[in-house]
């Protein structure tokens, strides 16, 4: 029997196509979506990351481009519908917030039924941002493979922000061990009484992040000072970035230290690309 490979962080969710908007005008069109933002995130701590995706069939050349990068690529599917795209639009005066329009495409076909999960032995799971219907079917499949919940990070997005859904809310806080999200959605986790079973991350900007166990504020740090071009991938940078810290055996006083400053490099340049190195560096 060929022995398991044990990756630090495996990746859930959608990949895809962001188009930038700021004021109304397109400022670029690039490789996006949360699982790939995570993924190079977690990509400046360890090259030991799987990824489990989907693409359009005509998009092989970005599966081709993540396995160059040293991505373990083997499940992500190529299928017939064109792949996920997602459209951000910001204020100049505001990049703290923005309105997302998104096609998922053939990122509504992400399952692990479409791959060996059995096959994959990984440190931490890591969902990504994406809607909360989704991430109460990913968390289903991975529990029912009886995957430890405190192996199991969640990133949140908007559509988390506007539920009244707190049945599925709780549902994914009584199911992971850790989860992110931004400071306007802390509120919503607050009153939920097996809030102290769960480790949570808030995102909050340029001022940092704030690491909770329950209700208690247990580390905290600001975001270094550095030129703004583009926010889109902050959150998820972070996010990847301190799993990753934790899967190498970081403390989480670190971990949050160390993510808080990769995720405020990556919005010094349009895109992520100059987060990526090579395969062979």
């Amino acid at each position: 029997m060929v022995p398991l490979t044990l990756y630090d962080i495996t990746i859930i969710g959608h990949l895809g196509y962001d188009i930038v908007s700021v004021d109304n005008s397109v400022k670029h069109k690039c490789r996006g979506g949360a699982a790939y933002y995570s993924a190079v995130g977690a990509s400046t701590i360890t090259n030991n990351i799987a990824i489990i995706s989907s693409l359009g069939i005509n998009d092989s050349s970005f599966k081709d481009f993540l396995k160059k990068k040293g991505f373990e690529t083997k499940f992500i599917k190529l299928c017939d519908h064109n792949s996920s795209e997602f459209v951000l639009s910001y204020k100049s005066s505001d990049f703290n917030n923005r309105t997302v329009n998104s096609n998922y495409g053939c990122g509504e076909e992400i399952s692990f039924t479409d791959v060996n999960i059995k096959s994959i032995s990984s440190k931490y799971f890591y969902i990504s941002a994406a809607p909360l219907i989704k991430q109460v079917q990913w968390i289903n499949e991975l529990r029912e493979l009886c995957v430890d919940r405190f192996r199991i990070a969640i990133d949140t997005e908007e559509s988390f922000l506007l539920t009244e859904d707190k049945e599925k809310i709780e549902y994914l806080m009584n199911n992971c061990g850790f989860l992110f999200l931004n400071k306007r959605k802390k509120h919503l986790i607050e009153k939920i009484s097996t809030i102290n079973r769960l480790l949570y991350i808030v995102k909050k900007g340029k001022e940092g992040a704030d690491v909770y166990c329950g209700n208690k504020l247990i580390a905290s740090t600001t975001a270094p000072t550095t030129e703004l071009v583009d926010s889109t991938a902050s959150g998820d940078i972070l996010g990847g970035s301190f799993m990753a810290l934790l899967s190498k055996g970081n403390s989480i006083h670190k971990a949050i230290k160390i993510a808080v400053k990769i995720a405020s490099q990556s919005i010094t340049h349009y895109g992520v690309e100059h987060l990526l190195k090579d395969n062979n560096e």
